[in-house]
């Protein structure tokens, strides 16, 4: 198998609530399988194509640098809507999610992908428990419960059929739209963060085998597999007790 050619956009700025701890995991689950690659750290201020990398990965970016970095992909970064639109694989989190879309209360986003998000007055703030039933562009199914936590004040628009998840716990606004995130083509869109691969291995698992476009052969993710399952009862206990519709925001 040929080198895998891994790109972490913006690497300077997108270093934020677990971020960094994404990527981390990812290059370590790459390891442990003696799977070859090349990291690319991108820099904000420098101009790159994208279309020659196998996984592209995009975090969330401090609110004080949105701006900043909405320009840098609108101004350093080419080939990126050609990309997705191959069926490339892509995780973007938070923002790097949110500025894909079509904004109706921001002005101009990227509208690389086909659904628009709204700004709401409230944050919502809290653990997020999804069922997620998905299939890959090559076909492989992925069935898991996932865990993160969300600090967002907008809502996607998302057609069911393209859901990253639904919602078993949730606060605030994501109760109400009961999903989460986008699968399009290749690329998954959550606005979970907590950082959400070391929360959920197997999720990390079926990214890199959308990638590989192979099975991986299994290795000891025990650690990995007692700490979901700790976070996955944790929630459970939460929506048992009856108080999962209690919301946890602030006015901005």
């Amino acid at each position: 198998m040929k080198k895998l050619e891994i790109l972490y956009l913006c690497e300077d700025l997108l270093d934020f609530d677990g971020t960094r701890g994404d990527m981390l995991y990812f290059l370590s689950q790459l390891e442990a399988r003696n799977i070859a690659y090349t990291l690319t750290k991108h820099q904000t201020t420098e101009k790159i194509s994208v279309s020659n990398y196998d996984f592209i990965y995009a975090g969330v970016v401090p609110q004080k640098y949105e701006k900043l970095y909405l320009s840098a992909l609108k101004e350093n970064i080419s080939d990126l809507n050609t990309y997705i639109d191959s069926g490339k694989v892509m995780l973007a989190i938070e923002q790097s999610f949110l500025f894909l879309c079509k904004s109706i209360t921001e002005g101009e986003y990227l509208n690389f992908l086909p659904y628009t998000i709204v700004k709401e007055a409230n944050y919502t703030i809290g653990n997020i428990l999804l069922d997620v039933n998905i299939v890959g562009e090559n076909g492989k199914k992925f069935k898991s419960k996932i865990n993160g936590f969300v600090n967002s004040r907008y809502h996607v628009s998302i057609p069911n059929k393209e859901k990253f998840g639904k919602i078993r716990l949730g606060q605030g606004y994501f109760w109400e739209s009961m999903q989460e995130g986008a699968v399009y083509k290749g690329l998954i869109g959550t606005q979970l963060r907590g950082p959400i691969l070391p929360r959920n291995f197997d999720l990390c698992n079926y990214i890199i085998e959308q990638i590989t476009k192979k099975e991986l052969a299994p290795i000891d993710n025990l650690l990995e597999k007692k700490a979901k399952e700790q976070l996955t009862a944790d929630c459970q206990r939460f929506i048992d007790s009856g108080e999962q519709k209690k919301e946890y925001t602030y006015i901005s």
